[in-house]
Order: C-alpha cells, then structure tokens, then sequence
C-alpha cells in the first residue's frame, strides 16, 4: 500500500512539474523580444528595458526567501565578475519580496551586480515561478529563459549560461 501511494504522489508531483514547464512560459518565449519593463534600482534611480539596449543582459528574478534563488546567487556574481567589464549587463530583480530589506542583502552577501525592485509585472507574465533567468541580446530579444536554480547542477547551469553569454557578446 505505502509503494502505491508513494507512486501516486511521484506521479501527481511529475505531472504538476511537467504541468508548470508547459505553462510557465507562455509569456516569455526564447526568440521574443522581452517583455517592457521599469525597475527601480537601491539607489533610487529607474531602469527600464529601453535604457538596455545595446547590451547583453542577464535578469535574475528572485526573493530573500526563497532557497533556490539564495542558492543562485553565488553563480549570478560570479558571471558578474566575469562578464561586466566585457559587455554584460546583470541584474537582480527582487521580485514577490514586499518590505525586505534588499540593501541589507546585497551588502551580507556582497553582491556587486545591480539589485532592482518592481519587475513583479515581468515575473507574472512568466508564470511567477522564481527563480526565474532571462538572458537578453543586444536588441531586448530573449535567448534564454529558465526556470528554477539547483546547487546540485549549478556546473552545468554556468557552463551552459557561459557559452550563452560568450555567444552573445561575439556577436
């Protein structure tokens, strides 16, 4: 009896995952452009998808409490550090987050990418699954999307966003 209902439960989990990869980007497809949007950064100032053009960009969207975009973290500064001074754009969009303390954060994890508020609107229209990576070509067309962040596989999640990245910039 315990099998059946352990098979059930891994059966109802894997549907509702293949559930949520078949929905979750009905708003954001790889080749589209990116939806427009307006960010506020921690110093005040506004960013918007307009002011990005001409840039590769790669937007985190993520919250203080959640574990697999605390996870992520490590990875986006790393490509921050890498990338930067080479032509990209990385930004952290603190999204689902009402009231944390964001400056805190960057500062206790010494983050030196842009943090941002107020991309809500873009993670809705990607089905508010977080965290959630877009990377943006140089004309604010999506070239990779994905949901999801895992310590496990974050190898192969930077060597796969690497070779997007570089692929980006070279052209």
């Amino acid at each position: 009896m315990y099998s059946r209902m352990l098979t059930a439960v891994i059966a109802l989990v894997m549907g509702f995952q293949a559930q949520v990869a078949a929905t979750s980007h009905s708003g954001l497809k790889v080749g589209s452009p990116a939806p427009a949007f307006v960010m506020t950064r921690l110093d005040g100032r506004v960013i918007t998808s307009h002011d990005l053009q001409g840039h590769v960009v790669l937007i985190d969207f993520w919250a203080t409490w959640c574990g697999p975009c605390k996870a992520a973290g490590p990875s986006i500064e790393a490509l921050n550090r890498e990338f930067s001074g080479k032509g990209l754009v990385v930004i952290g969009a603190n999204v689902m987050d009402g009231g944390a303390d964001i400056q805190a954060y960057q500062k206790a994890h010494g983050y030196t990418f842009t943090l941002t508020t107020g991309g809500d609107s873009v993670i809705h229209q990607a089905g508010n699954h977080i965290p959630y990576f877009l990377l943006l070509d140089r004309n604010g067309v999506i070239r990779r999307s994905q949901i999801g962040f895992d310590a496990v596989h974050s190898k192969n999640f930077m060597s796969e966003m690497r070779n997007s990245i570089t692929g980006l910039l070279k052209a």
